[in-house]
């Protein structure tokens, strides 16, 4: 394993320059030094694939967002519909419910 210096990217050994920005690399890591990348990276793999990761989301929190996106959307419209009507009903309507 080589760590890019540049962008601190994991490559294979066989790799010259680095897969994410194109730095040419060094030497790779020592056996124990590699094992030891692999082991974090496969601890911290199973922490967030388990939910155990403050970034997990879970399903409650992707229907929530996409109800909240999905309600921007529509204060967008009833804004914009009151913009065009140049009726202020809806323009203010879209604007509390954006906010």
């Amino acid at each position: 394993m080589k760590i890019c210096k540049a962008c601190s990217a994991y490559n294979s050994d066989d790799r010259t320059h680095c897969v994410d920005c194109g730095e040419r690399l060094g030497a790779p890591l020592g056996e124990e030094e590699a094992a030891a990348i692999q082991q974090a990276m496969k601890e911290k793999t199973d922490r967030l694939c388990n939910g155990q990761d403050p970034t997990h989301v879970n399903g409650y929190d992707l229907v929530l967002g996409c109800l909240q996106g999905a309600g921007l959307v529509v204060s967008l419209l009833i804004w914009v519909l009151g913009f065009v009507q140049d009726d202020c009903v809806p323009y203010m309507v879209g604007a509390l419910v954006a906010f």
